[in-house]
């Protein structure tokens, strides 16, 4: 995946800068007769655009044709040249150029942001990508280094995808059968339609679950016109020290262990390109030593996460980042030194910053500083 927009083959409507794109294009061309015209002149060939007394719908309708024909960078050079005068365009188009690919994104709430997973980052942009073979994404490393927040990459990547994730994790479904329950109801399908368990085996119980969710998505793609695509990231799949039944502390599950069998089983199914155009998983805090036996090679890949990975210059580049995204300035000697101070806090934290994983005390100091610039 490059550039989000110029090496698009479809126009990614889902995007803040699409969306702003199109209010200001219906601002400059409101008038469908103007609105052809421009079409007219972006590229050879360009199949007819539908009139209608709605600009945004025209306009809509020539993103969608403008993109895949390859003319988008011709459209964006136009609007430069003809509408160079019109500030609030002209500021979309610089977002639209500095625009960087879903996987690659930092930032996704004031709460929310990644420093860097720079390792893993191309491992799950080849778990989402639509010719891979591998549709299952393990997720491991130790508590406290970062492994849930690969989620939102996963789901920032979905929405270039057109596809929906589904997040799980212990304290939503306790079980198996909410587990799938809840899957069901993802897909707007009523927990009664789910094929019975009877008196087969678990096994048997679940590849009867996955047949039928099969079978759920392609009638719901048939019927709607739109294919299914449902991202499912479970979470919660390793395990945590309780006490046993004498006192004595043990590795024990953190959620039920079926839960992590009936995926073990979905997982099998994703090597069929049939099933697999509907659902992938994402497995978190995987923590089986042994890949399943009836996995297919190829058909899985993993990341591991390490919470002393971020260090100063990683802390840098974020701060760069979120100055950018802000227009707002810094020398770097000053960026320097803001960044060495939030690693030496962390790495040196008070008592009551001591408790919390080192990861989490480089997030809240950095979180805290940023505030104080904005």
């Amino acid at each position: 995946m490059d550039h989000p927009f110029f090496d698009a083959s479809e126009f990614p409507f889902h995007r803040n800068e699409s969306k702003a794109l199109l209010r200001n294009l219906c601002i400059i061309a409101p008038n469908p007769a103007a609105i052809r015209l421009i079409y007219k002149e972006i590229g050879p060939n360009l199949p007819l655009l539908t009139w209608s007394e709605r600009a945004d719908i025209m306009w809509s309708e020539a993103m969608e044709k403008i993109t895949p024909y390859g003319f988008f960078s011709s459209f964006i050079s136009y609007l430069k040249t003809r509408h160079a005068t019109v500030k609030a365009l002209m500021d979309v188009i610089e977002l639209i150029e500095n625009a960087i690919p879903a996987r690659d994104e930092r930032f996704f709430s004031d709460d929310i942001f990644i420093l860097d997973l720079k390792l893993q980052r191309p491992t799950i942009d080849k778990t989402t990508a639509d010719s891979t073979m591998a549709n299952v994404l393990l997720v491991r490393g130790k508590s406290g280094s970062g492994k849930s927040h690969c989620r939102f990459i996963y789901e920032n990547v979905s929405k270039e995808r057109q596809a929906k994730v589904v997040y799980i994790y212990g304290g939503m479904c306790p079980d198996v059968k909410s587990t799938i329950e809840y899957i069901y109801g993802s897909l707007g399908i009523d927990p009664i339609h789910i094929p019975p368990r009877d008196a087969t085996s678990n096994e048997a119980w679940y590849k009867s679950i996955c047949i039928d969710l099969k079978k759920v998505a392609t009638q719901i793609t048939d019927k709607t016109g739109k294919l299914v695509k449902m991202w499912i990231a479970m979470d919660d799949l390793g395990y945590e020290d309780a006490p046993d039944e004498n006192g004595t502390m043990r590795p024990a599950p953190i959620i039920d262990s079926e839960i992590r069998s009936f995926f073990e089983q979905f997982a099998l199914f994703t090597f069929d390109a049939s099933f697999a155009r509907h659902f992938r998983l994402m497995l978190i805090n995987y923590a089986e030593p042994k890949i399943p036996s009836k996995w297919k090679a190829n058909s899985w890949l993993e990341i591991t996460t390490d919470e002393n990975a971020i260090q100063q210059p990683d802390v840098e580049d974020f701060i760069k980042y979120w100055l950018r995204a802000r227009k707002k300035t810094m020398l770097d000697p000053e960026i320097s030194q803001l960044a060495v101070a939030i690693i030496a806090a962390a790495d040196h934290p008070s008592p009551d910053m001591a408790v919390f994983p080192r990861l989490q005390r480089i997030h809240d100091i950095l979180r805290s500083r940023l505030e104080q610039l904005s």
